[in-house]
């Protein structure tokens, strides 16, 4: 949460929605470069974030942000 809300300029979530939440994931893929397994847990807690904490509902939220590469068996 704290990378996601200093990525957005110190924003406050409930002011952000699922425009954030997209380029936010986005950037982890492409700019730093994370593995799938730490894209899907930002976004696990994102929506963690806000369905049970802010009890914010994500109108019908497409996904559609630039996944991480699956991380490959370096001795296969």
């Amino acid at each position: 949460m704290k990378r996601f809300i200093f990525f957005h300029n110190v924003r406050h979530p409930a002011e952000m929605a699922e425009p954030e939440i997209n380029a936010f994931l986005t950037h982890l893929a492409v700019q730093e470069k994370v593995s799938a397994s730490t894209q899907t847990q930002a976004l696990s807690a994102l929506l963690f974030i806000y369905r049970h904490v802010l009890a914010a509902r994500l109108a019908y939220w497409r996904a559609s942000f630039v996944r991480a590469s699956p991380a490959t068996c370096p001795w296969s």
